[in-house]
């Protein structure tokens, strides 16, 4: 370090996020998705706040006495090693550096729901309520995870037309979900289905494998349609075996969707896989208020976790605006409401435009701005590295769920 021992100029690449905690500092460079964690002293937190001061614009002055001090030598040799800052002397020009903070536009209140809708990536119909099936945990699975439940209402055809109408001029990466109730005794199921074929935008079916215990009713469909299987525990053996049998003969673009519990409900779907050599596939934890201890092991976020999340730029400036498991998806149930959540309140009618129903979610709504913005995240150097927040917060009634905080 004796080249340093001069007054010089400490700055930060642009690529650097600095996150503070009570006692640590967590740099972490977006482009190499390298992290480096300091304990906090003195005189570093003297440096980081003139560093986060955006008037310094990610450059600081450090006079002679203060590059002697030992963490100040620690900091800035780390930081170099990792490509993560540089020093120059006094001698030279101050480098100007844009730190990484991000200018939201959209907040601006002159902004329309019509400027929005390109936000707009993916619309689930509810297209009836009824079921004839009494699964234990119907009232629940839906506030958790795209799946059936019980409702009153049935869309029509038409109001189904008309919004994926509205929707074409800027579908062209807007995906389609059909679900119910049982989506098969929807009244007018073949019109939907013969109408999916001839429009190209990806359309998603979801149905409960025990709906399909009487007739196996499903048609083969083109390539941009996909059969989205739930299967739940415990299992009728023979009915999912012969189900899964038919289906992988008759279907080539559907995927297995198991609804897990607790480790055997893994095991046991791990065993289908293997036997039908399942292709597409996924384990999908269901909190049923008497397995906190199964998702703690599989579901809960650990340090580990978040040192091997490695988000581009875009990304940690996207988790601290929006939610990225919600923003850009809206819900119509089968009474004919939209939702951005069927955690939340309605937005509104089907009749109304979905400009109007996505401006609304985006100034008034609760989901697709839900952020790590509560404690204890807050309070995490982790905050705008870790994943958005999901349904699983919000049944558990929790802010997070990790092993830091």
């Amino acid at each position: 370090m004796k080249d340093i021992l001069q007054e010089c100029w400490l700055y930060i690449e642009p690529t650097v996020f600095i996150f503070k905690e009570t006692d640590k500092y967590l740099f972490y460079d977006s482009e190499s998705k390298k992290k480096i964690v300091f304990i906090k002293t003195n005189t570093i937190e003297k440096i980081v706040n003139s560093l986060l001061d955006l008037d310094n614009l990610y450059c600081v002055l450090l006079p002679n006495n203060i590059l002697e001090e030992k963490d100040v030598v620690y900091l800035i040799s780390q930081l170099r090693q990792a490509y993560m800052c540089d020093i120059i002397p006094t001698t030279k020009t101050k480098p100007v550096v844009i730190p990484p903070v991000m200018k939201c536009h959209a907040e601006k209140q002159e902004n329309k729901g019509h400027e929005l809708t390109p936000l707009l990536s993916e619309i689930t119909f509810y297209v009836n309520g009824y079921c004839d099936l009494s699964c234990k945990h119907c009232s629940e699975y839906y506030r958790q995870f795209k799946s059936c439940y019980k409702n009153k209402g049935e869309l029509s055809f038409e109001e189904i037309k008309k919004v994926i109408g509205r929707i074409l001029p800027m579908a062209h990466k807007v995906t389609l979900n059909f679900n119910g109730g049982n989506i098969l005794h929807y009244s007018q199921i073949n019109k939907l289905f013969d109408f999916l074929q001839t429009i190209q935008l990806k359309s998603n079916i979801h149905i409960n494998y025990l709906n399909l215990e009487k007739e196996i009713s499903i048609p083969s469909f083109q390539s941009h349609i996909y059969l989205h299987l739930y299967i739940t525990f415990p299992l009728n053996i023979e009915l999912v075996h012969y189900i899964i049998y038919i289906l992988k003969k008759k279907i080539s673009n559907i995927c297995f969707i198991f609804i897990v519990e607790k480790e055997s409900d893994v095991e046991n779907a791990q065993n289908l896989v293997t036997k039908f050599k399942l292709e597409q596939y996924v384990f999908m934890p269901f909190y049923n208020k008497c397995n906190k201890s199964f998702f703690e092991n599989y579901v809960f976020i650990d340090e580990e976790d978040l040192i091997n999340e490695r988000p581009r730029k875009i990304d940690v400036f996207k988790r601290q605006y929006i939610n990225l498991n919600n923003v850009g998806k809206l819900i119509i149930s089968s009474d004919g409401h939209y939702f951005s959540n069927l955690n939340f309140p309605t937005l509104g009618n089907i009749d109304e435009s979905i400009a109007q129903i996505i401006n609304k979610e985006w100034s008034m709504g609760k989901a697709w701005k839900l952020t790590r913005t509560q404690q204890p995240c807050t309070d995490c150097i982790y905050q705008y590295l870790c994943p958005s927040p999901s349904n699983y917060e919000i049944v558990f009634n929790k802010n997070n769920l990790c092993k830091l905080k």
